[in-house]
Protein backbone atom coordinates (compact mmCIF):
# COMPACT_ATOMS: atom_id res chain seq x y z
CA UNK A 1 0.00 0.00 0.00
CA UNK A 2 2.76 2.25 1.05
CA UNK A 3 4.47 1.48 -2.63
CA UNK A 4 1.00 2.68 -4.27
CA UNK A 5 0.83 5.38 -2.32
CA UNK A 6 4.50 6.18 -3.29
CA UNK A 7 4.37 6.05 -7.24
CA UNK A 8 0.96 8.07 -6.93
CA UNK A 9 3.11 10.84 -5.10
CA UNK A 10 5.39 10.94 -7.38
CA UNK A 11 2.95 10.89 -10.59
CA UNK A 12 1.55 14.10 -9.35
CA UNK A 13 5.23 15.58 -8.56
CA UNK A 14 5.83 15.04 -12.00
CA UNK A 15 2.69 16.53 -13.35
CA UNK A 16 3.31 19.44 -11.59
CA UNK A 17 6.77 20.44 -12.12
CA UNK A 18 6.21 19.27 -15.95
CA UNK A 19 6.37 22.41 -17.63
CA UNK A 20 9.25 23.67 -15.54
CA UNK A 21 11.48 20.45 -15.86
CA UNK A 22 10.60 18.43 -18.70
CA UNK A 23 8.22 20.44 -21.23
CA UNK A 24 12.18 22.78 -22.03
CA UNK A 25 13.81 19.27 -22.33
CA UNK A 26 11.54 18.37 -25.44
CA UNK A 27 9.90 15.64 -23.60
CA UNK A 28 6.48 16.98 -24.85
CA UNK A 29 3.53 19.54 -22.95
CA UNK A 30 2.28 16.45 -20.64
CA UNK A 31 3.17 12.83 -20.00
CA UNK A 32 0.56 11.37 -22.24
CA UNK A 33 1.90 13.38 -25.46
CA UNK A 34 5.58 12.32 -24.23
CA UNK A 35 4.30 8.81 -24.86
CA UNK A 36 2.99 9.32 -28.44
CA UNK A 37 5.82 11.08 -29.30
CA UNK A 38 8.01 8.15 -28.54
CA UNK A 39 10.25 10.48 -26.10
CA UNK A 40 9.29 8.60 -23.25
CA UNK A 41 12.87 7.02 -22.33
CA UNK A 42 14.08 10.04 -22.80
CA UNK A 43 11.90 11.76 -19.99
CA UNK A 44 13.04 8.93 -18.07
CA UNK A 45 16.39 9.78 -18.56
CA UNK A 46 15.85 13.18 -17.40
CA UNK A 47 13.58 12.38 -14.51
CA UNK A 48 16.40 9.86 -13.24
CA UNK A 49 19.41 12.68 -13.60
CA UNK A 50 16.91 15.02 -11.36
CA UNK A 51 16.18 12.43 -8.44
CA UNK A 52 19.91 11.55 -8.34
CA UNK A 53 20.96 14.81 -8.71
CA UNK A 54 18.61 15.69 -5.78
CA UNK A 55 19.37 12.08 -3.62
CA UNK A 56 22.91 13.37 -3.76
CA UNK A 57 23.03 16.91 -3.06
CA UNK A 58 20.76 16.05 0.30
CA UNK A 59 24.25 13.50 1.06
CA UNK A 60 23.04 10.40 0.73
CA UNK A 61 26.23 9.51 -1.17
CA UNK A 62 26.63 6.22 0.26
CA UNK A 63 23.47 4.55 -1.22
CA UNK A 64 22.95 2.43 -4.34
CA UNK A 65 21.37 4.36 -6.99
CA UNK A 66 18.39 3.81 -9.46
CA UNK A 67 18.35 2.73 -13.15
CA UNK A 68 16.43 4.75 -15.65
CA UNK A 69 14.70 1.30 -16.67
CA UNK A 70 14.05 0.59 -12.94
CA UNK A 71 12.66 3.89 -12.70
CA UNK A 72 10.58 3.55 -16.24
CA UNK A 73 8.86 -0.12 -14.28
CA UNK A 74 8.20 1.66 -11.40
CA UNK A 75 6.39 4.32 -12.89
CA UNK A 76 4.89 2.29 -15.39
CA UNK A 77 3.31 -0.62 -13.43
CA UNK A 78 0.06 -1.45 -12.00
CA UNK A 79 1.53 -2.93 -9.37
CA UNK A 80 5.32 -1.69 -8.39
CA UNK A 81 5.30 -3.07 -5.39
CA UNK A 82 6.55 -6.61 -7.12
CA UNK A 83 9.77 -5.10 -7.56
CA UNK A 84 10.39 -2.85 -4.87
CA UNK A 85 13.14 -2.32 -3.02
CA UNK A 86 13.76 -0.31 -0.17
CA UNK A 87 16.93 1.69 -1.53
CA UNK A 88 14.38 2.63 -4.30
CA UNK A 89 12.09 3.74 -1.56
CA UNK A 90 14.70 5.69 0.44
CA UNK A 91 16.00 7.55 -3.19
CA UNK A 92 12.17 7.97 -4.76
CA UNK A 93 11.24 9.22 -0.83
CA UNK A 94 14.04 11.50 -0.68
CA UNK A 95 13.28 12.98 -4.35
CA UNK A 96 9.39 14.20 -2.87
CA UNK A 97 10.96 15.67 0.17
CA UNK A 98 10.97 13.06 3.14
CA UNK A 99 14.12 12.21 4.92
CA UNK A 100 14.08 8.54 3.87
CA UNK A 101 11.32 5.23 3.02
CA UNK A 102 10.86 4.94 6.79
CA UNK A 103 9.89 8.92 7.29
CA UNK A 104 7.54 8.20 3.74
CA UNK A 105 5.53 5.21 5.54
CA UNK A 106 5.36 7.29 9.18
CA UNK A 107 4.13 10.32 7.93
CA UNK A 108 1.15 8.40 5.42
CA UNK A 109 0.49 6.29 7.75
CA UNK A 110 -3.28 7.46 8.22
CA UNK A 111 -3.58 7.83 4.53
CA UNK A 112 -2.74 3.80 4.23
CA UNK A 113 -5.22 2.80 7.44
CA UNK A 114 -8.18 4.60 6.23
CA UNK A 115 -7.55 3.05 3.15
CA UNK A 116 -7.12 -0.61 4.84
CA UNK A 117 -10.56 0.06 6.89
CA UNK A 118 -12.51 1.28 4.19
CA UNK A 119 -11.75 -2.02 2.48
CA UNK A 120 -12.72 -4.14 5.95
CA UNK A 121 -15.78 -5.56 6.41
CA UNK A 122 -17.35 -4.45 9.32
CA UNK A 123 -18.35 -7.46 11.05
CA UNK A 124 -18.56 -11.59 10.16
CA UNK A 125 -22.75 -10.99 9.67
CA UNK A 126 -21.69 -9.01 6.58
CA UNK A 127 -19.77 -12.16 5.03
CA UNK A 128 -21.39 -13.42 2.37
CA UNK A 129 -23.66 -17.18 3.22
CA UNK A 130 -22.50 -20.40 1.97
CA UNK A 131 -24.91 -22.81 2.51
CA UNK A 132 -23.53 -26.68 2.39
CA UNK A 133 -25.71 -29.06 1.92
CA UNK A 134 -24.90 -31.99 4.19
CA UNK A 135 -25.99 -35.12 3.20
CA UNK A 136 -26.00 -37.55 6.05
CA UNK A 137 -23.61 -40.61 6.27
CA UNK A 138 -24.89 -44.57 6.64
CA UNK A 139 -21.44 -45.90 6.44
CA UNK A 140 -18.40 -46.30 5.22
CA UNK A 141 -16.05 -49.06 3.59
CA UNK A 142 -12.51 -49.96 2.85
CA UNK A 143 -12.13 -51.08 -0.79
CA UNK A 144 -8.72 -51.33 -2.40
CA UNK A 145 -7.42 -48.56 -0.45
CA UNK A 146 -9.65 -45.94 -0.55
CA UNK A 147 -12.57 -45.03 1.77
CA UNK A 148 -16.37 -44.76 0.12
CA UNK A 149 -18.95 -43.34 1.76
CA UNK A 150 -22.21 -44.31 1.54
CA UNK A 151 -25.15 -41.19 1.41
CA UNK A 152 -28.65 -42.24 2.24
CA UNK A 153 -30.75 -41.27 -1.15
CA UNK A 154 -32.53 -38.21 -1.36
Amino acid sequence: MYVRLLCEALRKKIQSEWAEKFEPRKCGSSLEECRKLRRYSSFIRHLNQDILHTYYVKDYENEKGISPSALGRFLNSEKPCNFFQKYIGNILSVYLGYQSWEHFKQENSRNVNSALNDKLIASPAELPKKTIKKEPVIATTYINSFWRVHHTAS
